[in-house]
């Protein structure tokens, strides 16, 4: 595991301070390419650890924005000091990666999956990233007033644990994680995949914020009131089954499971578990899967020293030909068109 000698994100988190902004400053993990600006500044990664990019944005002095897709070659460590109470809300396509609060065992933050935090004023806590890990998430990294009062959250219609975590003192809580639903992983994607340049990119990502929060809280509302009733009954057993299906699928999306296999697995029968799967995340098991298998090629596309033979073959594929199939059914384009140029946009 390889541990930096220069905390850069400390440097970057600690009170949301300017410290990034300074080309003069020397980073060990980050390429400065550019100076900051309230448009934001994008951080290239140094390829010793990890290929890829952060992208910070901080529309005032109480949000920080953080999108990131890199390949981690090693794993990645860093211990952060907080300089103010930060509620962070991580939108995480993809990517193994933990948190590790003070004195706590280290949690998982799952892949597709939206995962809040609360971190108090100077307590320490442990990020993690595995090697071989390929990390895609869009991440608001705010103050707790500012999530409470301009998203109008009512603590009353929270679950328990976001409840103590949006509300509460923080600090000590695990992270909240509510599965993504279909439409909010495409809105990661539009994020992680913008064209945009300038203020249009720092106004779209701004946007996308509150989109997400929004559904965020509203799809965590939704599904906490209708279970309210009946919270130790049938329906909640069911719904975690369908979520436990949704992370199988995701964490073997190479070679995903038949739907027998997974409803033996979670402990449904097929038909209840495809039923409720659909109800759940707005999409039949074998879509999801298909779906998750080519955006994970298309984000392994954008690395130009992986051939077209070779995405195919990580993603599960066994032929080129069914893979290029596949890939121009759903975008339109076939894989090697996207490498054409870096402007070609999928996702538009």
């Amino acid at each position: 595991m390889y541990k930096f000698p220069v905390n850069d994100l400390n440097r970057i988190y600690a009170g949301f301070n300017d410290d990034f902004q300074n080309k003069t400053t020397p980073y060990d993990f980050f390429k400065v390419g550019e100076a900051a600006s309230a448009n934001g500044v994008r951080l290239e990664l140094n390829d010793r650890v990890a290929s890829g990019y952060w992208e910070l944005f901080r529309p005032d002095s109480g949000i920080l924005i953080c999108v990131a897709d890199g390949l981690y070659h090693r794993a990645y460590h860093e211990t952060i000091t907080p300089k103010q109470d930060v509620i962070t809300v991580r939108f995480v396509l993809s990517g193994k990666m933990s948190v590790r609060l003070a004195g706590k065992r280290s949690i998982d933050i799952p892949q597709c999956s939206a995962s809040v935090l609360h971190i108090k004023q100077s307590k320490d806590f442990d990020l993690t990233i595995d090697s071989n890990s390929h990390l895609c998430s869009v991440s608001f990294h705010l103050e707790p007033t500012i999530l409470r009062d301009r998203f109008h959250l009512d603590g009353d219609r929270l679950p328990p644990l976001l409840r103590d975590l949006v509300f509460g003192p923080g600090g000590t809580r695990p992270p909240y994680n509510f599965p993504m639903s279909a439409h909010t992983i495409n809105v990661v994607h539009d994020v992680l995949k913008m064209r945009f340049e300038g203020g249009r990119r720092s106004a779209y990502v701004q946007a996308k914020m509150v989109e997400l929060l929004c559904r965020l809280f509203q799809e965590v509302e939704d599904e906490y009131l209708g279970n309210r009733p009946t919270l130790t009954g049938p329906k909640q057993s069911v719904r975690k089954k369908v979520h436990r299906a949704h992370q199988i699928l995701i964490a073997n999306y190479m070679k995903p499971p038949s739907i027998a296999i997974l409803a033996r697995e979670v402990g449904l029968n097929r038909s209840t578990l495809s039923a409720e799967f659909k109800k759940v995340f707005g999409i039949s098991i074998f879509a999801f899967s298909q779906d998750y298998r080519l955006d994970k090629a298309r984000e392994l596309l954008s690395n130009r020293d992986l051939s077209v033979q070779e995405v195919a073959e990580i993603v599960g594929y066994d032929y080129a030909a069914n893979f290029t199939a596949a890939f121009k059914r759903k975008y339109g384009l076939l894989p090697k068109d996207i490498r054409v140029s870096p402007e070609v946009a999928i996702l538009q």
